[in-house]
């Protein structure tokens, strides 16, 4: 057996070869993968060689967390704060759980439709809310003294 190192065609690794003196690739798969890759495209061999480029070079240090990096962020989510709070007027910002609590209390149980004419028998629709359906009141007359 050969005890000189060899560089495979396919993936660049060196080794030894186990089988005969001249052995061209370290393993089947790189053997394989050679063949194909020699007979595919040369546009598609262009593209594959600029992936395996980019994976090496991406290879990049992780970024630390740094005091100054959070008193930055922690700043500027204030300013904006400060600002949606200084340019949204009171009617176009969002409605809290209060907000709704306080409208709810404020809803009477029955409202008027003021698009649906009355019935045959002079009556008002209105909706029930607690029903959730359509009922029809008599008109009220109210004199006022």
């Amino acid at each position: 057996m050969e005890e000189r190192e060899y560089t495979c065609q396919y993936c660049k690794k060196d080794f030894v070869p186990k089988r005969r003196k001249i052995q061209r690739f370290c393993s089947a798969s790189c053997r394989v993968s050679f063949h194909r890759f020699k007979n595919v495209d040369v546009s598609i061999k262009s593209t594959n060689l600029q992936i395996k480029e980019e994976k090496e070079e991406s290879k990049t240090k992780i970024e630390q967390v740094s005091v100054a990096g959070v008193a930055n962020a922690a700043l500027g989510i204030g300013l904006v704060e400060v600002a949606k709070n200084i340019l949204i007027s009171e009617q176009d910002k969002p409605a809290t759980k209060g907000d709704i609590v306080r409208l709810v209390a404020n809803l009477k149980r029955y409202h008027k439709i003021k698009n649906m004419a009355v019935n045959q028998f002079g009556q008002i629709p209105h909706f029930d809310l607690e029903k959730g359906e359509l009922v029809y009141f008599g008109v009220k007359f109210t004199i006022n003294p």
